[in-house]
């Protein structure tokens, strides 16, 4: 079945709470001090985690530091935390570095969700331009909450609306025809876009996400294309 897309473009946030180290391919400084990084990344069965930041901080990084500089890689899956849990023990020192989705780590902070409002960009050239110009905004609310750097801005894959319509024939389903729905949302912009449209926002974990849809606790279900897979 074909649903229609809401591309609302999820943002990836890497923060640190300090610039500690600079990589380079050249030779190891013999001056650069050994360090493990305690470091938590997105969810494990996502191609984020498994290709890029996984490698990146289990492989790539010991290295290219000549073995001075490791870290305790863990998925946001394997320690089972929110991402405003996970912030909050960014904050206290626990980690040192994160990995984060702004519509999860934006309850201590609703400006964040300013870089990923709903039904507002609809491509990547957009959401390019839009996170330019939001930068100085994230990174001010990363330092003033959490005293955490700002590091880089990354895309996540456009978020689909999944229905249990009860009958597999439909082949598209338009925006007018979700009033009434109850339908599962994870942040405060995709609830406020949902109610706007006649839906009634659900906040369901994503692990009860299809139990939901299959008991008509929920009509339809807002995630990602990979997350949905």
């Amino acid at each position: 079945m074909n649903f229609e897309k809401i591309r609302n473009m999820a943002v990836g946030l890497a923060v640190m709470v300090a610039l500690a180290f600079t990589v380079s391919t050249g030779p190891v400084s013999a001056e650069m001090k050994k360090k493990e990084f305690k470091v938590v990344g997105t969810w494990s069965f996502l191609d984020h985690w498994k290709e890029r930041e996984g490698p990146f901080w289990k492989e790539r990084l010991p290295k290219l530091s000549g073995g001075k500089l490791t870290a305790n890689a863990k998925s946001q899956t394997e320690l089972g935390l929110s991402g405003f849990e996970i912030m909050r023990l960014l904050k206290l020192g626990v980690f040192d570095a994160v990995h984060g989705v702004t519509t999860y780590v934006a309850q201590d902070s609703p400006a964040i969700e300013g870089a990923d409002l709903a039904g507002v960009i609809q491509d990547l050239g957009l959401y390019r331009k839009a996170n330019e110009a939001y930068r100085d905004i994230l990174a001010r609310e990363f330092e003033e909450k959490y005293g955490a750097k700002l590091l880089m801005i990354y895309a996540w894959p456009s978020q689909q609306l999944f229905c249990n319509l009860g009958d597999k024939s439909i082949k598209s389903y338009p925006l007018s025809k979700l009033k009434g729905k109850k339908i599962r949302t994870y942040s405060t912009t995709l609830g406020d876009f949902i109610e706007g449209v006649g839906g009634s926002a659900v906040t369901i974990a994503f692990a009860e996400v299809v139990p939901a849809l299959q008991k008509g606790v929920a009509d339809c279900g807002l995630t990602g294309i990979l997350p949905a897979y």
